[in-house]
């Protein structure tokens, strides 16, 4: 059964970065004017968006970015070192990756990964201001990993700091990317009814006490990730009385900047709304600002929870190098149990 929700996982993630690749920078009004929220979802064009980034205009319908390219690369490091976290490895399979085609890399990564590759340690590489959600969109092998091995809240706690901080040092960008690898795990090993009836707040408030333990570990800083869950568990409650869309949800967690503090707002603000269908992921790739990584996170938690029983088959099929993710889903599957 695991193995079914890595790999949805994993789909979910490219998935739902592939979908919201297009409208990155778009505002929600100017997606609805352009598509009209099209439903159900579908691969879209680059070419839609006027003011795409260039490294993004060449992809097709069905593309990835950086936010599969750096989790793949992850898995990767794992997968070579037989499910041993060792960043030695996953610093040179970023650098590898940095040589390589870059889609849609965000200046914290692109920076950090720089000094990689001209030979800076990973414990120095970080970027001092990097507060965005390049942790969040890439760490979610930590979290599948934790699903199936028996490891200490504090260890597990020091290996997500120790890899947030090879390209982010910001405190928000490193606690969003704890709490999100915490999430991953707790979902693997939750059943899908669960989290939809009367565990969700549950899930909330587990993840808000995570994020107040990464805090502690941190230096202070204002917008802390902990209050976040605040504001997400009250739209929670709001939303199970109005049981509609909220077409105001963007604006309500900053816009769905690729700030790490309003893009785990939005994110998981819907999530919890509706963690068992999949329009869900459609929604964040539809909200405007940094679509492809938000709608990859929810995509991630979502098919972390259901499984790849539940990705719709239409869009795997048309999903770029879908046997590829399907393999690395596998081998790093068995490197995790070893």
């Amino acid at each position: 059964m695991n193995l079914d929700k890595f790999t949805g996982c994993i789909y979910g993630l490219a998935i739902g970065d592939a979908l919201g690749m297009p409208m990155e920078t778009m505002s929600r009004d100017d997606i609805k004017k352009k598509i009209g929220l099209i439903i159900p979802p579908t691969f879209l064009s680059p070419s839609m968006n006027p003011h795409i980034f260039s490294s993004l205009r060449h992809l097709k319908p069905g593309f990835w970015t950086d936010d599969t390219q750096l989790t793949l690369a992850t898995m990767e490091a794992f997968i070579e070192s037989d499910g041993s976290f060792d960043m030695n490895k996953i610093a040179q399979k970023h650098i590898e990756a940095y040589q390589g085609e870059r889609r849609g890399w965000g200046k914290s990564t692109r920076n950090a990964c720089q000094r990689l590759a001209e030979g800076a340690s990973w414990k120095d590489s970080g970027e001092p201001n990097g507060a965005g959600n390049g942790i969040m969109m890439k760490i979610a092998p930590l979290g599948l990993r934790k699903s199936v091995r028996q490891q200490d809240p504090a260890a597990f706690l020091k290996e997500c700091i120790t890899y947030a901080r090879m390209t982010h040092l910001g405190t928000q960008a490193i606690v969003a990317g704890v709490v999100h690898a915490a999430a991953i795990a707790f979902l693997v090993n939750s059943s899908p009814g669960n989290i939809a009836d009367h565990s969700t707040r549950d899930f909330l408030g587990y993840l808000r006490s995570i994020a107040l333990m990464a805090e502690k570990e941190l230096p202070t800083t204002e917008n802390k990730i902990s209050e976040q869950f605040n504001r997400i568990l009250s739209y929670w409650r709001d939303y199970i009385v109005r049981q509609k869309e909220d077409p105001e949800i963007a604006s309500r967690f900053g816009g769905g900047t690729s700030y790490a503090y309003h893009s785990l707002g939005l994110s998981y603000a819907l999530f919890a709304a509706n963690p068992t269908s999949f329009s869900v992921v459609w929604q964040a790739a539809c909200a405007g600002g940094d679509t492809d990584s938000n709608a990859s996170i929810v995509g991630s938690l979502y098919g972390a929870l259901n499984g790849a029983s539940f990705i719709p088959k239409y869009l795997l099929s048309g999903l770029e190098r879908c046997g590829y993710l399907e393999g690395v889903a596998k081998r790093f599957f068995q490197a995790c149990n070893k």
